[in-house]
């Protein structure tokens, strides 16, 4: 009878993940990788509690990691910061390229409007430009 494999912590396999992450995201330089690292943080967050916890039915958790699109990730990264509806569409068409005027245009407000808009979303992402959050928000672009 063979004896039951141990299960590796959760820490060992987020290491592994974020090894993935670098070769993944295609590390070329330390602010790249600063950013991988920086997600690394909320995964190593999550998998400390996935040690103490189990599924509702006494089983185990399993997390699926997979590629999501840029609209829900706009949409969680606007509902982890807080991020009103029209906050949340702005970012929505920050994201498209819209500029200034665009923004003010479809979303029928001032060129003021925007701006103070922008300048609730800088205090409540911590971030002070638009690049700024829409990289945070959508990750780093393409390299090469």
């Amino acid at each position: 009878m063979r004896s039951a494999r141990p299960r590796p912590p959760a820490r060992i396999l987020l290491l592994a993940l974020v090894a993935v992450a670098f070769v993944l995201a295609g590390c070329t330089s330390v602010g790249d990788a600063q950013q991988v690292i920086d997600r690394a943080r909320l995964v190593n967050d999550l998998a400390s509690r996935l040690d103490h916890a189990s599924a509702p039915d006494g089983g185990s958790i399993a997390v699926s990691i997979e590629e999501t699109g840029a609209g829900a990730r706009l949409d969680l990264f606007g509902r982890s910061h807080g991020l009103s509806a029209r906050e949340q569409q702005l970012l929505r068409l920050l994201s498209r390229g819209a500029d200034t005027q665009d923004i003010a245009e479809e979303m029928t407000i001032s060129e003021y409007t925007v701006q103070d808009h922008l300048k609730s979303i800088f205090g409540k992402t911590s971030l002070t430009s638009r690049n700024a959050v829409l990289s945070a928000a959508l990750g780093p672009g393409p390299t090469g």
